[in-house]
């Protein structure tokens, strides 16, 4: 998947431009987003935009970049879930105003920062052109906004996207898609040890875009910390701190689960990295030891039980700017609910990538 991360374009005219591009997926959620996409599209036809509609993201990425590169876009929005504008960032040049209408499956990052379901929430937002800016994260060339993941969920996800794209009459996914491949990976997966390394240069944080740009609406209570990211959080492990320095002094943690967030939520709403926040210019990378399904089930209890994982002495939390993530064998990782490959990752994060309306 290419993107144009540092290819930013001219923006010039984007808040008086009167074109709109819309793209819908139609296989996203559990139920279609035709509708929500045709009425959003109707809603802003009636203020005198005029509007691409779009089922294809390619097709429309690249009539937004021309409409973009021409100063006259006022927003590219997308109808899907959190794969759906994941892509629509990695096909994007910076800056570009983007918008989201949540209509998938888990819409963790619509759940993160308080985006609404509603086309006329949307409509107005896009009219009033109130947008904040989001950092996002990279990882192997690829962008991603919520997280990344390596081990046994990956492994999951590509047998979810397996079926998906084996069976064409498969239908909208939902939770009930992940139910088999769930029971697969379980006889499967080995849980294979990943070391972790952590780089630490300073990243300054997202600053507050000028004009009507504003912060997202914060249900989350996310926080940035500030100052240096070199400060890492330690919390978990105590004094069993699970971790080696390597021949060049660079220390190394090892686990049996990974995830590097940029926001605090997982696929079913669950909150895997509280403190997660999309607009302090750093990543967290939360790391569970143990490799068992029973230990699986475990950890995932203690993060419904609001956030009790952070207790626990075998879980550790790093914040930072960049991480290297291995292992001895080829394992799976995913990128917001997408497979996106096999170690070795590497993760860095984009500061102020994204450029969001926001209601």
């Amino acid at each position: 998947m290419g993107n144009l991360v540092d290819k930013p374009r001219n923006q010039e005219g984007s808040s008086t431009a009167r074109s709109v591009v819309i793209a819908w997926n139609p296989i996203a959620g559990r139920r279609p987003s035709r509708n929500l996409a045709e009425e959003l599209t109707n809603r802003l036809r009636q203020e005198g935009l005029k509007v691409y509609l779009f089922d294809d993201i390619w097709e429309a990425s690249a009539a937004a970049e021309d409409l973009f590169s021409e100063g006259n876009l006022r927003a590219f929005a997308a109808v899907g879930g959190d794969g759906t504008f994941t892509l629509q960032v990695n096909l994007t040049s910076v800056g570009m105003p983007l918008a989201l209408l949540p209509a998938g499956t888990g819409n963790v990052l619509a759940k993160s920062i308080g985006l609404p379901k509603s086309p006329k929430k949307l409509a107005e937002a896009i009219l009033t052109g109130k947008k904040t800016q989001l950092d996002a994260g990279e990882a192997n060339g690829k962008i991603f906004v919520n997280m990344i993941s390596l081990g046994f969920d990956a492994l999951v996800v590509s047998k979810v996207h397996e079926a998906r794209t084996q069976n064409s009459k498969a239908g909208h996914i939902g939770y009930r898609s992940y139910l088999l491949p769930i029971l697969e990976s379980c006889r499967e997966y080995c849980f294979p040890e990943l070391q972790v390394e952590m780089h630490r240069p300073y990243v300054p944080a997202c600053s507050e875009p000028s004009g009507s740009d504003s912060r997202p609406r914060n249900p989350e209570g996310l926080r940035g910390e500030g100052g240096d990211p070199s400060q890492h959080s330690n919390e978990g492990f105590g004094s069993r701190t699970l971790s080696e320095r390597n021949g060049s002094g660079q220390e190394i943690f090892r686990a049996k689960w990974v995830f590097v967030c940029n926001t605090p939520r997982y696929g079913w709403g669950v909150r895997i990295a509280p403190g997660a926040n999309p607009r302090d210019g750093r990543l967290d990378c939360w790391m569970f030891r143990r490799g068992s399904i029973k230990s699986g089930l475990w950890y995932a209890l203690a993060v419904q039980l609001g956030g009790l994982h952070r207790l626990l002495p075998d879980c550790q939390h790093l914040r930072g700017t960049r991480f290297y993530i291995t292992a001895e064998v080829p394992v799976p990782w995913q990128l917001d609910g997408d497979p996106a490959g096999v170690s070795p990752v590497e993760v860095r994060v984009l500061p102020c990538r994204i450029t969001l309306f926001v209601p």
